[in-house]
């Protein structure tokens, strides 16, 4: 028995994460998913199934395509019964600052966690065709795809259960190779912002100063971020363009910052 982590180093761009300070998107995503690609290969004499680094070929359905070791398929149990079934046992774990497989952050998706096989499996050394025995087929990069799902949500650094994935082939085979997109629901597709502090109990007439701070989805700061604030309620709180707040009555207030598709809230509490 192998067990083999599958690390992804995809191409990076912009995605959303989550914060414990409870942000929300204040702009519709081009769609509330990300995805990572996986170029992999299988030597089926030794049971060794690998990943490799995988350049984007295409943006599937605009998703947000991630890199750089965010998520990881680790997969174990290989095994093939020397005619016909090819098996191996594959997790995945997130390693964004975000929950995956969730749209609102408490209701696991209709769709789930997929990974989809947008090519192959195509046999590299032997001879022979390689069938996926999928849990569907949908639509990604193309139609029907095979793909296997995982119906979780799964909080940063936390592991999907195994799932059994099964690919039917004649003992010919040698060596094959397969591209897969992982892809996943996430609930923030921008990013987020905190603000310091994020609640605060003040009396009538104090003034103090709110400090705010714009992230990307991997978490980085967003340099020379601009912020625009508001107040849900004036008559409790004001605060300017500078994030200077003035209490002005007795009450509770939710302020807001927001820079770009990007915000976060704090409450605050004047008595």
């Amino acid at each position: 028995m192998r067990t083999h982590a599958i690390l992804a180093c995809v191409a990076l761009c912009a995605l959303a994460a989550c914060s414990d300070r409870s942000p929300t998107a204040s702009a519709p995503a081009p769609s509330p998913r990300v995805t990572v690609m996986f170029d992999c290969s299988v030597t089926v004499a030794t049971r060794a199934v690998r990943c490799a680094e995988a350049q984007p070929r295409t943006l599937a359905r605009g998703d947000l395509i991630l890199g750089g070791g965010y998520v990881q398929l680790t997969s174990q149990n290989v095994h093939y019964d020397g005619y016909q079934a090819f098996t191996f046992d594959v997790a995945v774990r997130n390693l964004i600052p975000q929950k995956i497989g969730t749209t609102d952050g408490t209701t696991i998706a209709a769709d789930g966690v997929r990974a989809f096989f947008s090519s192959g499996p195509t046999v590299t050394a032997g001879s022979g065709t390689i069938t996926v025995v999928p849990d569907g087929y949908g639509a990604f990069t193309g139609p029907n795809q095979p793909y296997y799902e995982y119906a979780q949500i799964l909080a940063t650094n936390a592991q999907s259960g195994f799932h059994t994935w099964t690919l039917n082939m004649p003992p010919t085979v040698t060596n094959f190779a397969f591209t897969l997109y992982v892809s996943a629901p996430v609930q923030f597709p921008y990013g987020w912002v905190t603000i310091t502090p994020d609640s605060s109990y003040v009396p009538v007439d104090d003034e103090s100063n709110l400090n705010a701070v714009a992230y990307s989805g991997i978490g980085t700061v967003i340099p020379g971020a601009t912020f625009t604030w508001s107040s849900s309620n004036t008559s409790v709180a004001t605060i300017d363009e500078g994030g200077v707040m003035v209490a002005t009555g007795i009450g509770t207030a939710t302020i807001t910052a927001t820079s770009g598709p990007r915000s976060g809230t704090a409450k605050v509490v004047v008595f």
